[in-house]
């Protein structure tokens, strides 16, 4: 992060900076948010964009404490809250409170399965869960499993659109929230992950400020400048 903040000082000293936005006011979608959106629509209904990290927990777990660190995940990042539509032929993001987006719990550990069975049938569930349809204007772009199978089998899934977020996010970032907010939530603590000071909406807005558009206008004439007359 310090290197990053460095670049920026010495290859970019004179973009504006990115703040935080008022969340009450309209939030016009990033570039990548609107590429992702055009890309989506000719595959809705199908999992080409949906991407999932899926975890077989073996022994002793504490079942509400894994809920518990779950929800934390949900109800922090707000890109994993975050539905898009077209407002006045805008694509704008609307940010749903924490809370909105809730784990699922599923408890299997009654059924009458033989384990392989039953662990098989979880897999196909977690499939499932994976593969379901996003429409992005109404459902949250994420979602959370947690399956009892038995006292000493739990089974999780942790899924999104690749709209927020991508296989590295969900590989790295999720687990590291997840066994923090576990470890707090055990010891029946609220897990002390320290705010975040910028979240992926207020870097859109800057992306769509009027002070980048000029930043943009720049860089275009400089390329239009340099290849004049090119062939």
């Amino acid at each position: 992060r310090a290197l990053a903040r460095r670049l920026v000082e010495v290859v970019e000293p004179d973009r504006p900076a990115v703040l935080v936005m008022v969340r009450s006011e309209p939030i016009p979608a990033s570039f990548e948010q609107e590429r992702m959106w055009l890309a989506n629509g000719p595959h809705a209904g199908a999992p080409v964009y949906n991407s999932g990290v899926t975890a077989i927990l073996r022994g002793n777990v504490d079942t509400q404490a894994l809920v518990t660190a779950t929800q934390a995940i949900l109800d922090r990042f707000e890109v994993l809250r975050t539905r898009l539509f077209w407002s006045d032929g805008q694509l704008v993001q609307t940010i749903d409170p924490p809370g909105s987006v809730a784990v699922r719990f599923e408890d299997w550990s009654h059924r009458d399965d033989d384990e392989d069975a039953l662990e098989a049938a979880a897999l196909q569930r977690l499939h499932e869960a994976t593969a379901a349809a996003y429409d992005l204007a109404r459902d949250a772009p994420s979602r959370a499993l947690v399956m009892k199978l038995s006292n000493e089998t739990h089974m999780w899934l942790f899924a999104a659109h690749h709209v927020a977020a991508d296989a590295w996010s969900l590989g790295h970032v999720i687990p590291e929230v997840l066994f923090k907010a576990y470890d707090a939530a055990l010891a029946r603590q609220v897990a002390d992950l320290g705010p975040i000071p910028l979240h992926y909406a207020d870097y859109a807005a800057w992306q769509r400020s009027p002070a980048m558009a000029t930043v943009y206008d720049d860089e275009l004439s400089y390329w239009r400048d340099q290849l004049f007359g090119a062939e």
